[in-house]
């Protein structure tokens, strides 16, 4: 009997029987792939949705969002500092000299920048290990947020000094420069505190939320157990929403920590040119010294 006719009865050649197997095996290995995944089912350490820890997807329009904002601002304060170093070179233009409020600001943003990066990582990588929020995340967050806002406040302490100077906004350039840039600067870091709040409000409600689902790590019972087949609390194979939800409020604190880190670049170059740009250095850079 030849090869074909074998085939076509439904046997198995002889010599051949091995080889048969192999591609039956494999054909149903295809098939009970292609049927789990009609059914939704997923494999593979590489799938999102097999992966317990895995974070979700961050929102690119958030993430667009503020790249764009920070490249919108940037070009706004570039345009101010130009204008700022144009006008030096007018005749009335009289050197203030700045208040030493100006260095303990520095001092309260440059440690706010350092917390939001450290409750930003704190809290992804909780988020990756599927674990409870870890507290010091925490409070370096909140500490972040009221180091912003003593930011505010020594701000306004500085400009009472430069009042009782008598240096007010009109009658020198060197001052009105000086309020209009660091107010700029201020309602930006207002505007970040305004967004702190909000993703705090929804931090407050995650922290509990997350904390009271259990640690499987811990051995907390209402975690479930991972070795015996149970899927942790907030997987997607569990159907909890909660997980993706730990990830985008991890995620909106990463957003906060690059806006703050903006917020000190900022703060940075405009210090630097209120307190060490003179209208020699002006005049030597535009070739007209």
């Amino acid at each position: 009997m030849s090869t074909r006719a074998a085939l076509l009865r439904g046997g198995v050649p002889a010599g051949r029987t091995g080889a048969a197997r192999f591609v039956d095996d494999e054909r149903g290995d295809r098939t009970d792939r292609t049927d789990r995944t009609d059914r939704g089912d997923r494999g593979g350490p590489d799938d999102p949705q097999t992966r317990p820890h895995a974070l979700p997807e961050p929102t690119r329009s958030a993430d667009v969002g503020l790249w764009v904002f920070i490249g919108v601002a940037t070009s706004l304060f570039s345009l101010f500092l130009l204008a700022f170093a144009l006008r030096m070179n007018g005749s009335d233009w009289v050197t203030i000299a700045l208040p030493r409020q100006l260095w303990l600001s520095t001092a309260l943003l440059v440690v706010g920048s350092v917390l939001m990066q450290r409750a930003g990582r704190g809290l992804v990588a909780a988020t990756a290990a599927a674990l409870p929020p870890d507290p010091v995340a925490r409070s370096s967050w909140l500490a972040a947020g009221a180091l912003a806002l003593a930011f505010l406040a020594v701000q306004l302490w500085a400009w009472q000094e430069m009042s009782s100077r008598q240096v007010s906004v009109s009658g020198n350039p060197a001052a009105s420069f000086f309020y209009l840039l660091t107010a700029m600067h201020g309602l930006h870091v207002a505007g970040g505190l305004v967004a702190w709040m909000i993703v705090d409000r929804r931090l407050r409600h995650g922290f509990g939320t997350h904390a009271s689902r259990g640690d499987p790590v811990r051995g907390d019972p209402a975690a479930g157990d991972p070795a015996a087949g149970d899927p942790a609390p907030g997987d997607p194979a569990a159907g909890d929403p909660a997980r993706a939800d730990a990830g985008a409020d991890a995620w909106r604190v990463a957003l906060c920590a690059r806006y703050w880190h903006f917020l000190l670049a900022v703060w940075i170059a405009l210090y630097a040119a209120i307190g060490w740009l003179s209208p020699d250095f002006v005049r030597y850079l535009c070739g007209t010294a």
